[in-house]
């Protein structure tokens, strides 16, 4: 393709149709892995991370098989803009000097930002200001988040109609929303895709958020002051020093049986339970704030 500012662009429009999809997907994936749209560190700028945004989408859209085949999301709601990702990363705080930490913060932000693997494919925007907050410092890089969502679980297992939550029987998350619900075709089991499972189990999960640190005594801090607002704040890595991992989790949760072998178990008032879902969720954003 064309040669613009010393990057080079694939002619995407045309591609697929020329070449058969599996040599399409090697020559992508191929193109991405030596960094098809620049150097490494050109990532952090504005048009490469533009172009390589452009070939993510490409990449996630043409692929033949699933990101996570063996845990299927279904998600609800208004989706996320991908741009969410990019003005985060262009609002980081980059270390320009050669620490290990540095080079650890480069990766991530690329890594969680730029190429973004994860089913959603994008930040909530509810908790952009946390990242920006946490990024534009020199000293933490965040390594993944989530604003707090509400979530059906299925479970399956041969050996028992009664199955526990686990991460053995696990078998795909479903209707995943990361704002309010409402009960009249969120709770419905009469509809695609809750209608083919079996357990079903309601979740209600808090903010999550994983940050590493460029020392221990940096980790120290930062989980005094977040322990302020939320108590379950812990060093959960410390293999090396210098990106000591710390992990942060809202208190605001729900988990509770839905339906077993494809019936509703829960007998109550499907307005009351979605009233209790919206209460913790929107509990759980003013505690961010």
């Amino acid at each position: 393709g064309p040669v613009t500012n010393g990057l080079t662009f694939l002619s995407l429009s045309c591609a697929p149709c020329c070449v058969p999809m599996n040599s399409w997907l090697r020559v992508s994936q191929s193109c991405a892995a030596v960094k098809l749209f620049g150097r490494r560190e050109a990532a952090f700028r504005g048009p490469c991370a533009d172009a390589d945004l452009l070939c993510r989408r490409v990449l996630r859209r043409a692929s033949a098989s699933p990101l996570t085949p063996s845990s299927p999301s279904h998600f609800v709601g208004r989706p996320e803009e991908e741009q969410l990702n990019l003005a985060v990363l262009k609002r980081a705080q980059v270390p320009e000097n050669e620490t290990l930490f540095a080079a650890h913060k480069k990766r991530v932000l690329e890594k969680t930002l730029l190429y973004d693997r994860s089913p959603k494919a994008s930040v909530d925007g509810r908790i952009v200001p946390l990242l920006d907050e946490l990024n534009q410092r020199a000293e933490f890089v965040t390594t993944s988040s989530c604003s707090g969502r509400v979530l059906f679980v299925s479970y399956e297992s041969p050996e028992t109609d009664v199955v526990l939550p686990g991460a053995h029987t696990h078998s795909g998350r479903w209707r995943i929303s990361h704002d309010t619900i409402d009960d009249t075709g969120y709770f419905s089991l009469a509809t695609t895709p809750l209608r083919d499972q079996r357990h079903l189990w309601l979740m209600v999960q808090g903010m999550e958020l994983q940050v590493a640190c460029a020392s221990a005594a940096d980790a120290h801090r930062l989980i005094a002051v977040v322990k302020q607002v939320f108590p379950r704040a812990f060093v959960k890595s410390a293999s090396r020093e210098w990106k000591t991992l710390v992990h942060v989790e809202g208190a605001q949760r729900l988990e509770m049986p839905f339906a077993l072998s494809g019936e509703q178990v829960y007998s109550g008032s499907l307005n009351t339970l979605a009233g209790i879902v919206n209460a913790k969720l929107t509990k759980n954003w003013q505690d961010m704030q």
